[in-house]
This record gives structure tokens, C-alpha cells and sequence, in this order.
């Protein structure tokens, strides 16, 4: 008898494409700041303001977001304008808007333990993205 009960998942960059999108706004953000620093140096500021937002904002975009526009304001001596600020927004906004595009073979890995090990699947979902999972297996949130 197979003791197996329960697998979890942290459904990003493990069930479906994440990084990407994180990189792509990565890359603007260091463009709308490239007056103030060289892009390797505002994306270090970003990653340390993550690490240092970690406990309080968890993993994700939200806290993504909140850590780009703490850098913005570390960086540029609280005098980035208010239009970019508001440019980080509309990206945040977008990166959480980003289709869901599953990894290879995903659909079938998890019928296959869902039926070979009546396994109950636990996903860790962003509340913006659960009603865009369509796969039919039972989810404990």
C-alpha cells in the first residue's frame, strides 16, 4: 500500500511558466531607472529590497511590485517621478493579468499521480489566478 497522502506544489515555475515575465518587467524596470544607476546595480537594489521585503510580502507579484517602487524611491533619492511610479503599477498590473501557460507534460504528470496514488493535491495559487486553472483535480486551499 503506497503511503503517499498528500504532494504539494508551489504551482509557479513548477506547474507553469513565472520567471519570464518576472525577468521581462525586470528589464523595463531597470530601464525607467537607467538614469540613476547602471542596470546590474538597480537590479542588485531590487533583489536586496526583495530579500529584505521577504517576511513581510511573501513570494510574488504584489510584493514584486512594492519592491520595485521601494527601490525606485531608495535609488533616486525619493525623486522618481510620479509618472513612473505610476508605470510600475501598470507593469505590476500586467505581470498579474499574464496568461497561465502550463510546463510540458504537467497535465498528464498530475493525472498520473492523482490516479496511480489517489494523492490529494495541495496548490499554492495566487487568489488572481486560481479562476484561470482549469485542470479538474481536487485543490485544498
Amino acid at each position: 500500500m503506497n503511503k503517499i497522502k498528500v504532494i504539494g506544489f508551489d504551482a509557479d515555475d513548477t506547474l507553469w511558466v513565472n520567471e519570464p515575465y518576472y525577468q521581462e518587467v525586470e528589464k523595463i524596470f531597470c530601464n525607467l531607472l537607467a538614469t540613476y544607476l547602471p542596470e546590474k546595480e538597480i537590479s542588485g537594489e531590487l533583489f536586496k529590497t526583495e530579500i529584505a521585503n521577504l517576511e513581510k510580502y511573501g513570494y510574488g507579484a504584489k510584493g514584486f511590485i512594492l519592491s520595485m517602487i521601494e527601490t525606485a524611491l531608495k535609488i533616486s533619492n525619493n525623486k522618481v517621478s510620479s509618472e513612473t511610479i505610476y508605470k510600475l503599477l501598470k507593469l505590476g498590473k500586467e505581470l498579474l493579468e499574464k496568461p497561465i501557460e502550463l510546463l510540458d507534460d504537467i497535465e498528464f504528470s498530475l493525472n498520473q499521480g492523482f490516479l496511480d496514488f489517489q494523492s490529494h493535491f495541495f496548490l499554492h495559487f495566487n487568489q488572481n489566478i486560481l479562476h484561470c486553472f482549469e485542470l479538474q483535480y481536487r485543490i485544498l486551499v
